[in-house]
């Protein structure tokens, strides 16, 4: 069952929060497909087919990460999207 969280945080349009799912980034491109705006993120307790880059298989179990996703719509070219990555990674690593 899908909870729509409202005023999570300023940048977020929509949160949808999931006990288990495969994946989160499945159903974040289908809601992108749909017309979600930006900011609508998707977060799992636990994930059963998690995968990474290239299609690396992982293990996401209840209660022990942050499994989520969130539709961005950046305007920077795809070379610097990498800058994504790491602009995020040095947030959740400062917080």
């Amino acid at each position: 069952m899908r909870k729509e969280c409202r005023d999570f945080f300023f940048l977020l349009s929509a949160c949808y929060f999931h006990s288990e799912r495969k994946y989160s980034s499945e159903e974040v491109k289908e809601l992108a497909k749909q017309g979600a705006r930006e900011g609508t993120v998707i977060i799992a307790d636990s994930q059963t087919g998690g995968r990474g880059r290239y299609d690396r298989k992982f293990h996401s179990p209840k209660g022990c990460g942050i499994y989520m996703s969130i539709l961005l719509q950046p305007t920077l070219p795809a070379t610097d999207s990498v800058l994504i990555t790491a602009a995020a990674a040095t947030a959740v690593s400062e917080a």
